[in-house]
C-alpha cells in the first residue's frame, strides 16, 4: 500500500520536465567526466555531471547528468574536469511504435539532456569520485588482458570482466548476436551468479570455510564486482537476490524466492521508477520468475538424462515468459 503513492511520486519526479525539455537550449558548462567511451561510429560518447549556464538568461542548473558525444574525437578519461558551450537539446520521444525511444531510455539511465558540444576543453584538474575510481581500475584490468591476450580475444575479456564492449570487432558480436548468446558479452545475472557460485564451491569445499564465512567473503565480493562494473538493472537484481542468499545463510535462515525477486525490483525502481519501461528490466524480472516457475512445474531428474531434460525445461519457461516482451520490444 505504501509503494503504490511512493511509485507514483517518484515517477512523476523522474519523468518531470526540466529547462530543456522542448527545445534547444544554448548554454556553458564546467564539469567533469564520469564516464568515457564510444559510440558504434567511433566518436566520444561521454557521461558528463555539470552545472549549466543559460547564455540568454544567465540561470545556472545545477548537477546536470549531461549525455555528450563529441564530433571533434578528443580524447578523454574519466574524472577529467571540462569546460564546453552549445546547445543542450531535449530527448526523441521516439515515433515508431515499440522503436527506440531515446527519452525513456536516457531519462531512465538519468540523463537530463542531450549534447553536441561547438566546444569542449580540458581544464587540468582532475575530479575523483567513487565511479572514477572504479573506471581508473577497469583501465587497469584492461591495460592487463591487452597486454597478455591478442586484441580480438583481449576486446571479448573486456567485455566479460568490465562490460566495456567498445573495442569488440563488429563481425565478431554479430555472430554472438546471431548465436543468440550476445548477454554473455554484457554484465548481468549471469555473471554475477556463476561469480557467486564458484565463490561459493572454492570457499565452501576446496578451502572447507565455514558457512557464514563463505556467505560474507560471496556477499563483499559480489558487491565489489558490482561496483566495478556499473550498476545495471539485471546485475542489481542478481546481486540484491545473491545479498538475500548470503544474509539467510550467516543467520541460518532460509530465504522465499517471490521476496527475493519482489525486493530486487523495488530496490531498483526506487532509485529510478522509469526502469520499469526498460526491455531489460522486464526481460530480466520475466526470466527469472520463467525459472522460478519452470523449477517448480518440471519434475526433478534423477538420472543424467533426466537432469538435462529438467535444465531444457526450465530453460524454456526463461525464454516462454521474456518471450512477450522481446516480441513487443
Amino acid at each position: 500500500m505504501l509503494a503504490f503513492p511512493l511509485g507514483f511520486l517518484l515517477t512523476g519526479y523522474h519523468g518531470a520536465d526540466n529547462f530543456v525539455s522542448t527545445a534547444p537550449v544554448s548554454v556553458t558548462g564546467e564539469g567533469y567526466v564520469a564516464k568515457a567511451e564510444k559510440t558504434s561510429g567511433g566518436y566520444p560518447k561521454l557521461t558528463v555531471h555539470a552545472d549549466l549556464t543559460e547564455s540568454e538568461t544567465g540561470e545556472v542548473h545545477k548537477n546536470q547528468k549531461i549525455y555528450m558525444i563529441d564530433m571533434n574525437q578528443g580524447t578523454f578519461t574519466e574524472g577529467e574536469e571540462i569546460i564546453f558551450s552549445g546547445n543542450a537539446q531535449p530527448f526523441d520521444h521516439g515515433d515508431i511504435f515499440s522503436g527506440y525511444n531515446e527519452y525513456l531510455y536516457l531519462k531512465a539511465e538519468g540523463y537530463d539532456c542531450k549534447m553536441f558540444p561547438e566546444s569542449l576543453e580540458k581544464t587540468g584538474e582532475r575530479h575523483n569520485t567513487a565511479g572514477t575510481i572504479a573506471a581508473a581500475w577497469n583501465h587497469r584490468i584492461k591495460n592487463v588482458l591487452e597486454t597478455i591476450l591478442p586484441q580480438k580475444e583481449s576486446a571479448l575479456a573486456e567485455a566479460m570482466i568490465t562490460g566495456d564492449r567498445d573495442d569488440i570487432d563488429a563481425g565478431i558480436e554479430e555472430l554472438y548476436t546471431r548465436a543468440g548468446v550476445t548477454h554473455i558479452l554484457c554484465i548481468s545475472g549471469l555473471h554475477m551468479s556463476l561469480l557467486a557460485f564458484y565463490i561459493s564451491v572454492i570457499l565452501r569445499r576446496i578451502l572447507h570455510q565455514s558457512q557464514r564465512k563463505t556467505a560474507a567473503a560471496t556477499l563483499c565480493i559480489c558487491m565489489a564486482f558490482l561496483f566495478l562494473t556499473g550498476f545495471s538493472p539485471s546485475s542489481v537484481r542478481a546481486v540484491v537476490m545473491i545479498s538475500l542468499v548470503c544474509l539467510g545463510q550467516m543467520i541460518y535462515q532460509r530465504h522465499e524466492w517471490l521476496n527475493s525477486i519482489a525486493l530486487a525490483a523495488l530496490v531498483i525502481l526506487l532509485v529510478n521508477p522509469l526502469y520499469l519501461w526498460s526491455a531489460g528490466f522486464q526481460l530480466s524480472f520475466l526470466s527469472v520468475l520463467g525459472i522460478y516457475v519452470g523449477a517448480r512445474v518440471i519434475p526433478k531428474g534423477h538420472t543424467w538424462y533426466g537432469k538435462i531434460g529438467e535444465m531444457m525445461g526450465i530453460s524454456f519457461f526463461a525464454s516462454l515468459f521474456g518471450m512477450p516482451v522481446a516480441a513487443y520490444h
